[in-house]
């Protein structure tokens, strides 16, 4: 490993404990009974959200009580992100990104998993909603994935011994054709469902442009959805 290279990792691993500590403070802000409406991990995504491609309105909710607690839960995020730690100047090392997922954006990626999976949406919500918050890093290092994993999977070894609190788990994203990878990461509370988790993508900047590519073409089925149902609402 050269010099350079040590101290982008260096970098990522001080991010990611930092992200974590963030993570418990905006949790134990929002965290509350009131706030325990559905457990996340044994709640599936089609038995909270139908959706009947046969009907009037293919994207109706009959959960609304539960969408309206998502939407709450965005407008928190995106007050607080007002105020988030400038993790991008503070890490000056790596590229750092982030955004508040758009509820809309929100609702597409719900209605793929409930009809355009093999699941049709007989997924638990924790596998789906897992995003509200993102981050990105891209990180300019001369490794493959398989190279970052390991130093990683060291990384995480270390930091479940020290931090209790807060439980990351990681997913090696690979889509068809090579068209995306990278590394995700979820952050949650430790023994919570109840509550989402927040994602950091770890991208190598040698595939950003086909990462970027990639999410363009998803982009796209988006905008025909929202522009669908702009329409729709116009009739």
């Amino acid at each position: 490993m050269g010099e350079s290279d040590e101290k982008i990792l260096k970098s990522l691993f001080e991010f990611i404990e930092q992200l974590s500590n963030y993570y418990l403070d905006k949790f134990n802000e929002w965290d509350s009974n009131e706030n325990h409406i559905l457990n996340l991990k044994n709640n599936m995504v089609n038995t909270v959200f139908n959706f009947n491609p046969s009907g009037d309105n293919k994207y109706e909710f009959f959960n609304t009580k539960y969408l309206k607690h998502i939407e709450e839960y965005l407008a928190f995020l995106n007050r607080e992100m007002i105020y988030s730690p400038p993790f991008d100047s503070i890490f000056a090392e790596i590229n750092i990104s982030s955004r508040v997922k758009a509820i809309n954006s929100l609702l597409y990626k719900i209605i793929n998993y409930c009809m355009g999976k093999e699941e049709k949406g007989n997924v638990p919500l924790n596998k789906c909603i897992n995003d509200l918050q993102g981050y990105r890093v891209i990180l300019d290092i001369d490794y493959e994935y398989k190279d970052l994993e390991s130093y990683l999977q060291d990384y995480l070894i270390k930091y479940r011994i020290q931090n209790r609190e807060v439980r990351i788990r990681y997913l090696v994203a690979h889509r068809a054709n090579n068209s995306y990878n990278a590394i995700h990461l979820y952050l949650n509370k430790m023994g919570n469902n109840f509550v989402f988790s927040w994602e950091l993508q770890i991208w190598l900047k040698k595939y950003e442009k086909s990462n970027l590519e990639s999410h363009a073409a998803y982009k796209q089925g988006y905008t025909k959805w929202e522009l669908e149902i702009k329409n729709k609402d116009l009739e």
